[in-house]
């Protein structure tokens, strides 16, 4: 999973050596646990190093059908963000971290860093507006006709 981890922090490949040196781990072992990853398709070796494999993607795709907020979420993240030109984002709560799940852009939207799996501490969360109560939909909580949540989620 550092493997994995290492990779995923990275934009484009990331040369074996330098996988070495950033975990601190043996040149066989990454390179052990590299025909492993490659064998299952979570990491593809190119020439200048290793990138995450579209493996990934599938897992987190189903990962984010979590008890099925995504599939009512997105089509109302995606009108809200076309509304208001502004960032609308989805998030859910995983171990003590808020995980991005989607986003969706309008055309006024800041650049902010809200790409898919991104793990965020709570507390660093200061740029949120009233947009926000999108992120903490519950599936308890059922939506208003005009697509906000009709109490707020505590």
């Amino acid at each position: 999973m550092r493997i994995l981890g290492a990779i995923g922090e990275q934009d484009g490949s990331v040369p074996m050596a330098e996988l070495v040196d950033r975990l601190d781990l043996a040149k066989s072992t990454v390179y052990k646990h590299l025909i492993t990853l490659e064998e299952h398709g979570l990491v593809v070796n190119h020439e200048t190093g290793y990138r995450l494999g579209l493996r990934c993607l599938e897992l987190g795709g189903g990962a984010r059908q979590y008890d099925g907020v995504f599939d009512v979420a997105k089509p109302e993240l995606d009108k809200l963000a076309e509304e208001t030109g502004e960032l609308a984002n989805l998030m859910f709560e995983e171990q003590g971290k808020g995980v991005y799940v989607y986003t969706a852009r309008g055309d006024q939207a800041i650049n902010f860093d809200s790409r898919l799996g991104r793990r965020v501490s709570f507390g660093a969360m200061t740029n949120c507006s009233p947009i926000t109560a999108l992120q903490w939909y519950s599936p308890s909580r059922p939506w208003s006709d005009s697509g906000y949540i009709r109490e707020p989620y505590r």
